[in-house]
Parts: C-alpha cells; sequence; structure tokens
C-alpha cells in the first residue's frame, strides 16, 4: 500500500513509498514502473529527490535515513536515528546535505560527504514537537514548534536571522503542523492545528527580524466544515495553493493572489487522505473522470488513475504533491496513488482547416485519380491571354537604352553593349 510519494524535478518520474519499505518509481512517460527498490523493513513514511534527479533520500519507521542510487538501486548511505523521522529533504541547491525531522527531536542537518551532522537550535529545549523546510533556495532554514514560533536560521551558520509567533484572533498560538515553500517566489505556507493555512511572503519575514510581527497575505480556510488539512502544497508556479482533507479523500484548491476557492476535488467517499503531490499548473478544472484501477502484482496495492477536467496542478491525496511541470496532481489515499490531470481535448481542425469530426464512422468513396500523383486523363487547356504571357521568359540581365536620353552617337555605341557580341 502506497504512503508517501513526490515527483522529482521535473515531473517525469514519482517516487512512492509503501508500506512494505519498497519505493515504486512510476514514470510518467511511458506510464510503468521504471524501478522498484527494496528500500526499508518497516514502512516509508517520507521521500526525497535530489536537484539532479539522480538520488533519493528516504526515511522509514524503523529510525532509519537512506540514500539511494536511483539508477542502480543500490543504497549509498544509511543512518539510524533515535526516534522514527517526520519528514527528510535534500537541500535545494546542495544534495551533498539532508535536512531530517525526527519525532520528539530538534531537526538534524546531515552533511553526507563525511556522516557529520548539526543538530538546529530550537526555541524552547522542552518543545520537541518541530517541524522544519529548507527555503527555496537553501539560504535559509525555518522551524516551527507547537507553541506556533517560527525561527528562521542561516543554513550555513545556523545563526537566528527572524523570527515570529503564529497567533489566532484571541493571540492564543497554535501549534504547527507543516511548512512549505513555493516553487518560484518568496512565498511560504504555514499550516497549523486551528485549521487555517497561513501564506507569507519570506522577503517580509527577512525584513522584520526577531521577534517580528508580519501579517500573512492570505488565511485559507474551509469556513463551512472547519476541515483539518493533512498536507498543503502551492502548483508548480506559485500561483495556487492545494490542501488536502484529513478527513475524506478531497482536495481543496485555491488562488494564492486573492485566496478565493477555485475548486473542490472529491475522491472515493470514505476513503482518508494520506498524501498530496503537484506537478504543475495550466487552468481551472471541470471534474469529469473515468477512473481506471490498473492492478499491479508487483505491489500490495495497485495505482488508480484518474483522468479528471482539473488544474495544471499535480497533486497526491492522503499525500500529496503538485507536478512541477505539468498540470497534475497525485494523491494517496487508502493506499491507492490517484492523478488528477486535465482532460486534453484535440483540436484537429486547427491542423487541417478542411478536417472534419464526424460523429459514426461513414464509407468512403475515393475517386478514381484522386491520390494519383498527376493525372493522366486531365486533358491541358489551351493557354490564351494572361496564362500564355506567364510561361514566357523574362530577360532579367540585359538593359536596354532609353531613347530619350541618348544622342545618335550614343545609340550607336548602345548597340554594341551586349557582352555576347565580340
Amino acid at each position: 500500500m502506497a504512503l508517501t510519494c513526490t515527483f522529482n524535478r521535473w515531473g517525469t518520474l514519482l517516487a512512492v513509498g509503501c508500506n512494505d519499505g519498497r519505493i515504486v518509481i512510476w514514470d510518467f512517460l511511458t506510464r510503468g514502473i521504471a524501478k522498484i527498490i527494496s528500500a526499508h523493513i518497516h514502512p516509508v513514511c517520507s521521500l526525497c529527490w535530489s536537484r539532479d534527479g539522480h538520488k533519493l533520500v528516504s526515511a522509514s519507521t524503523d529510525n532509519i535515513v537512506s540514500q539511494w542510487d536511483v539508477l542502480s538501486g543500490d543504497c549509498d548511505q544509511r543512518f539510524r536515528f533515535p526516534s522514527p523521522i517526520l519528514k527528510v529533504q535534500y537541500h535545494p541547491r546542495d544534495q551533498n546535505r539532508v535536512l531530517v525531522c525526527p519525532m520528539k527531536s530538534a531537526p538534524v542537518m546531515l552533511t553526507l560527504s563525511d556522516s557529520k551532522h548539526v543538530v538546529l537550535p530550537v526555541d524552547d529545549d522542552s518543545d520537541l514537537n518541530v517541524v522544519a523546510s529548507f527555503d527555496r533556495r537553501g539560504e535559509y532554514i525555518y522551524t516551527g514548534n507547537a507553541k506556533g514560533k517560527i525561527l528562521v536560521l542561516k543554513t550555513d551558520t545556523q545563526d537566528l536571522v527572524a523570527s515570529f509567533r503564529v497567533t489566532t484572533g484571541t493571540s492564543n498560538t497554535t501549534a504547527i503542523k507543516s511548512i512549505e515553500f513555493a516553487r518560484k517566489g518568496s512565498c511560504f505556507l504555514i499550516n497549523t492545528a486551528d485549521r487555517i493555512i497561513r501564506v507569507y511572503d519570506g522577503r517580509e519575514i527577512l525584513t522584520c527580524g526577531r521577534d517580528g510581527e508580519p501579517e500573512p497575505m492570505q488565511k485559507l480556510q474551509d469556513l463551512v466544515n472547519r476541515t483539518p488539512w493533512k498536507k498543503c502544497c502551492f502548483s508548480g508556479d506559485g500561483e495556487y495553493i492545494v490542501a488536502g482533507s484529513a478527513r475524506q479523500h478531497a482536495l481543496y484548491i485555491w488562488e494564492k493572489s486573492i485566496g478565493n476557492l477555485v475548486k473542490i476535488l472529491h475522491g472515493t467517499r470514505g476513503e482518508l487522505l494520506l498524501d498530496v503531490a503537484v506537478r504543475n499548473p495550466p487552468a481551472p478544472p471541470q471534474p469529469l473522470g473515468i477512473p481506471v484501477a490498473i492492478p499491479d502484482s508487483l505491489t500490495k496495492g495497485f495505482f488508480l488513475f484518474c483522468f479528471v477536467c482539473v488544474f495544471w496542478f499535480g497533486f497526491v491525496s492522503a499525500r500529496r504533491q503538485w507536478h512541477p511541470v505539468r498540470p497534475i496532481i497525485a494523491s494517496i489515499s487508502s493506499g491507492v496513488v490517484s492523478i488528477w490531470a486535465q482532460n486534453q481535448v484535440e483540436n484537429w481542425s486547427a491542423f487541417a482547416p478542411d478536417f472534419k469530426e464526424l460523429d459514426e464512422n461513414v464509407e468512403y468513396e475515393e475517386r478514381e485519380s484522386e491520390f494519383d500523383i498527376e493525372d493522366e486523363d486531365k486533358s491541358e487547356p489551351e493557354q490564351t491571354g494572361a496564362d500564355a504571357a506567364e510561361d514566357e521568359e523574362v530577360d532579367v540581365t540585359s538593359v536596354d537604352p532609353i531613347a530619350a536620353f541618348c544622342s545618335r552617337c550614343q545609340a550607336l555605341e548602345l548597340i554594341n553593349t551586349d557582352p555576347e557580341t565580340p
């Protein structure tokens, strides 16, 4: 059964972590399984691709973090932690560094080349329910704890450069569940326990400095059902935000600039969402969709592909992810990966203006000389007037003298200006 998934940088491969410890890599070009890695004994709980797509780091509930060579499937390095791992993430620009968020422990930054690690500073040593994430370029690390405190640390030195507290309307704090950054721009979102998704501008956070009071750009929530969010992420261009419900297999999509809810995508009733992954956006969706179940004897679960007229995004339920390039969302629910994509309608008349679409097949009667290169039976019509003049050869090299500008002697000389004349 699938538990977590993530797209590579280009969206050509989708890595899926299963409850039996295997990592299944799905190829979007061939629409088939490209690789199966027997990575762990216990369930895989987090995955992350390196920037070049050649490496994959995974974490499982057996407290082990491993780096894998995607092509060969070999394990390059393995690290054991004292507690289960919540999240692993490669540095966006340096795949030699990995950010690890253990449960009940402070975040750790691993250096793979020398197997060294650095424990990141936290706001309160007694509160170890800390989540962390690199920013878009990896210059800073953002951490958040159960008391709503956000710390911004310089990646190289781990120095504190900015901090603020996420508060509710009554000035009470709320726990930070996750921090996600957009692939483009400086925006990031914070998913909190008060069921509100807050969107901030990273540049404003750095300007406010320590103990600042920045205002979120947007506050996104389900005011009717008060839905808690399992996972949130941005679209590939950063203009949309998708969030998966923790109560059911439902995906909510907002437009970041104005904060309006654009679409709600409903999966199978009664299922719970585990993860969401997004690929990238094209245009708002109209759910259509024919689910196609593809059983796979190589995995305990199966991939359910629902090609739906949706957005320019790609994401995954239960765990969800937005496709970085194409309008695809991947979601995981009940061990099944659902792919949501825009319904493509081919407009053949754009390629051939005379092309006509038929509601049903009709029998076509071919004319005798329709596909002949030359029509042997066609008679050549006599050319007259302008048509005949078009076939005459035109002399474009000779220059005729203009009699009005020539004297009698010049006129006689010009008679012999033809280069062919001896």
